[in-house]
């Protein structure tokens, strides 16, 4: 049972180097980035995670095929590759739709997009001269340059069935959306699973992770930070998918007409305690190990913690969390 640890943007610089640092003190599997294109990119913060750490594995993401070229992103992945052999990888998915559509990119046809895209950065790192001719990328000539370099994890972000299956039959792993329950991840586990037999895969040689929101507190701590991060995730229609397993009906519309109002009581009214309890792991750090038991049994190999609240809840959190965890044997694994 893993812990990786998801770098949020939505924190003051100083706060993002102490969380950085500890979880590379604490020697956690993993640090993933992400790509926010209103805040921070996922490369440099990538570059930069990676220079400031020495024990952990950075995972570059969420990047996509709709804003970024495939060979725009290997090249990127073997640059990081050669300044930091054996702690790299890479997460792509398709993108939040809403954004990249106010971008006026269209998002069509992610799955032979994201296929295309992992043959693409595959036959870059085979370090041979190529061409490639798919259904949405065409390369006449090319290749990559110096040594031969080991290709890193590739993990597909996804949230919809068919990336899931694809990241099954074609990824290192597949890495599930925050604001999941058990419920949503044992089908999605499922429908990764199915893929990698259809393609005859090892399973002990893939990983299936999920981010997972967390926040150490005591009875009546203020609640408003993951209030927040759900408020802006299920304002999202896209999130439907995710939610629909608990068996919880939510209003996507009510709950984005109170997120925009950035009002906690609108959003208490619509993410009552009980949404809370189902889409996120709050409470004593010995009560969140509790809840992150029942998605390990659920089929996960990797726990991404998502931290919420203030700077000084998310240290909190990580201290706490992770010093239960490793008293418990749980999380830790070093690159």
């Amino acid at each position: 049972m893993k812990l990786g640890w998801a770098l949020d943007h939505h924190v003051p610089d100083s706060v993002e180097r102490q969380l950085v640092a500890a979880a590379d003190r604490d020697r956690l599997d993993s640090i993933w980035t992400m790509e926010n294109h209103h805040l921070r990119d996922g490369v440099t913060t990538a570059a930069v995670t990676l220079e400031r750490t020495h024990n952990v594995r950075v995972v570059m993401g969420t990047l996509s095929p709709f804003f970024r070229h495939p060979v725009e992103i290997g090249l990127t992945l073997a640059n990081l590759v050669r300044m930091y052999p054996g702690r790299c990888g890479l997460n792509i998915g398709q993108g939040m739709p809403e954004t990249l559509e106010r971008l006026g990119i269209s998002v069509a046809h992610p799955v032979q997009r994201l296929r295309e895209t992992i043959q693409i950065i595959q036959l870059l790192f085979k370090g041979e001269r190529f061409a490639f001719e798919g259904e949405h990328f065409h390369i006449e000539k090319h290749r990559l340059s110096g040594d031969l370099l080991e290709l890193p994890p590739i993990f597909i972000g996804a949230m919809g069935p068919r990336l899931i299956s694809l990241a099954g039959e074609i990824a290192d792993g597949v890495n599930l959306p925050l604001a999941s329950s058990p419920e949503y991840i044992a089908e999605s586990v499922n429908r990764f699973l199915e893929g990698a037999r259809a393609a005859g895969r090892d399973r002990s040689r893939l990983t299936v992770a999920s981010e997972v929101l967390v926040q150490v507190g005591d009875d009546g701590d203020d609640l408003a930070g993951v209030r927040r991060l759900l408020g802006f995730h299920f304002s999202s229609k896209y999130f439907e998918k995710v939610a629909a397993p608990a068996g919880i009906k939510l209003d996507h519309p009510a709950i984005k007409e109170a997120f925009l109002s950035r009002s906690p009581e609108e959003l208490r009214k619509v993410l009552p305690d009980e949404v809370v309890h189902t889409f996120a792991a709050v409470g004593t750090a010995p009560q969140i190990l509790a809840r992150l038991r029942k998605y390990w049994d659920c089929g996960l190999d990797l726990i991404i913690l998502y931290t919420a609240g203030t700077g000084e809840e998310r240290l909190r959190t990580m201290h706490e969390l992770v010093g239960a965890a490793k008293k418990e044997g749980v999380g830790a694994a070093g690159a």
